[in-house]
């Protein structure tokens, strides 16, 4: 077992002899000795050495002393009677993405609200915010070349989530000023912060302000629930392809990451089975059906963003024509990993964020802690793994205390799959750093579940799993799916197409 009380467990961890004697207050950032070392290979790896006469932290990279003086933290909160434990750590991620995502869409959080998310997620080594931003239920970032997507894309009429009616124009959006603070201060932590804007689905925002970008020309509304719903960007018109390019080019004046989330899940395709412009293309150029139209597009909007000197990333979902080009990221969520799998025998790689294990949006009771600690991501190619990724979908968050005690201690669990060797993994030894921790986090504004329900077995669990269900048993959603799906099929046979 692995002594070391921190989270995400070290690479190696060695209890020396003696203790360090910390100042009045703890405060050791004047008492540090930090050294740039290019002979500690990789850019978040570093080494802590705690010895009776000093406090000395050595990595290659300011980002590498930045994850150790994480463990540093750690350690001097957790210290006793003043006594900082001597210890030797070296250390070094198990994989290279460590994510998180927040969901904007369906419900904002205040901007101080991300930035506490951030610190609690940096103090646990993550280093990417993935941040939803574009969906059904709303746009939240500010756009001058095309306000209508602020005007009308950012409010709805209310909230029907889980049957739960709330009345009255709700929503609103993040300035560009306030886009670039927290782009900033996630950078201030070394954690990149990649925007999604979901495409050719989960897109009634965006046409409910541009109904022109539909095949069929709206009206169409911002919705006030969940679900999956049938209309979709028009893939057959150029003029959509050029909106997005424009749209895209001027949110990347915004964010600087390396990569751009471009969605592609849950599409249900019907309409474009309806409309001239995508029936020609898809005739024009010899395509089978309409998932390889949405392959077409996927790769359009792609190859746009590799022009501009950035990646995309999709969702498995976008596999369903085919293998894409192994510069495009998948991350997988749900469905057969066979084409996931196939992206992968192409050269490709892969985050995990597999939703049996890494929704933290889920009660406890049906993904319990234990559950989302043993996740190991396509444990048959981790070559391909670039990282995972927990996620918070906030159809059924409102309140930024709940939000609070979905994510966490979920975000320490996932942190520790992202970064600590399988070898290194013990899972009672993590619960009690969890427990351990939980004042450092509460210190921070960071209320967690409390420790009796992570099994998922207490009354309380138990009791927010009735509600859950109550919320979400209607049927209603996923019926809607197996009629989308449905009609689909039957459009693509009146039309000549396989399905």
């Amino acid at each position: 077992m692995n002594p070391c009380p921190i989270i995400p467990a070290p690479r190696s961890y060695r209890r020396c002899d003696g203790f360090f004697l910390l100042p009045s207050g703890g405060n050791v950032v004047h008492l540090l000795k930090k050294e740039i070392d290019p002979a500690i290979l990789g850019e978040e790896s570093y080494r802590l050495a705690v010895t009776p006469e000093a406090i000395r932290l050595a990595a290659s990279t300011s980002c590498g002393l930045f994850r150790g003086f994480q463990t540093l933290k750690q350690l001097v909160f957790l210290a006793k009677d003043g006594r900082l434990p001597c210890v030797v750590i070296e250390d070094s991620p198990r994989f290279a993405v460590r994510s998180f995502l927040i969901d904007s869409a369906r419900h904002m959080q205040s901007v101080d609200e991300i930035l506490r998310m951030i610190d609690g997620a940096a103090l646990l080594k993550m280093n990417r915010l993935h941040w939803h931003v574009s969906d059904d239920q709303g746009f939240r970032i500010e756009s001058e070349r095309f306000p209508l997507l602020n005007t009308v894309g950012s409010y709805r009429d209310g909230d029907t989530f889980g049957g739960e009616i709330k009345t009255g124009r709700t929503g609103g959006y993040y300035t560009k000023d306030e886009v670039r603070q927290i782009v900033r201060y996630a950078a201030s932590k070394y954690m990149e912060v990649v925007p999604e804007f979901d495409m050719p689905g989960h897109v009634s925002a965006i046409l409910a302000a541009y109904p022109e970008l539909s095949c069929r020309g709206g009206p169409y509304s911002v919705q006030t629930g969940g679900g999956i719903f049938p209309d979709l960007l028009c893939a057959g018109k150029s003029a959509v392809l050029d909106w997005i390019k424009s749209f895209l080019e001027e949110m990347l004046e915004l964010f600087p990451s390396r990569v751009i989330h471009i969605g592609g899940d849950e599409a249900p395709k019907g309409q474009w089975y309806t409309c001239e412009d995508c029936l020609r293309l898809m005739r024009d150029r010899g395509m089978k059906n309409a998932e390889e139209l949405q392959q077409y597009f996927t790769m359009e909007v792609c190859e746009y963003l590799h022009s501009k000197g950035r990646r995309a990333i999709v969702w498995n979902d976008s596999l369903k024509a085919g293998a894409l080009p192994p510069q495009i990221t998948v991350q997988y969520w749900l469905g057969s990993k066979k084409t996931t799998l196939a992206h992968i025998a192409g050269g490709g790689s892969v985050i995990a964020s597999e939703m049996g294990y890494m929704y933290a949006d889920y009660p406890f009771f049906m993904t319990p802690l234990w559950k989302t600690y043993s996740y190991d991501p396509f444990p048959s190619h981790p070559e391909a793994v670039l990282g995972v990724e927990t996620t918070l979908w906030t159809e059924y968050i409102a309140a930024e205390a709940r939000l609070h005690e979905m994510a966490f201690p979920r975000i320490a669990a996932a942190a520790e799959v992202g970064w600590t060797e399988k070898k290194h993994k013990n899972y009672p030894s993590f619960v009690r750093n969890m427990k351990r921790l939980l004042p450092l986090l509460a210190s921070m504004g960071i209320h967690a579940a409390p420790a009796e329900d992570w099994s998922g077995c207490s009354p309380r669990a138990l009791r927010e799993m009735s509600v859950f269900l109550k919320r979400t048993a209607d049927g209603k959603t996923v019926e809607r799916q197996r009629q989308n799906m449905k009609e689909e099929k039957r459009l693509a046979q009146i039309q000549g197409f396989s399905e």
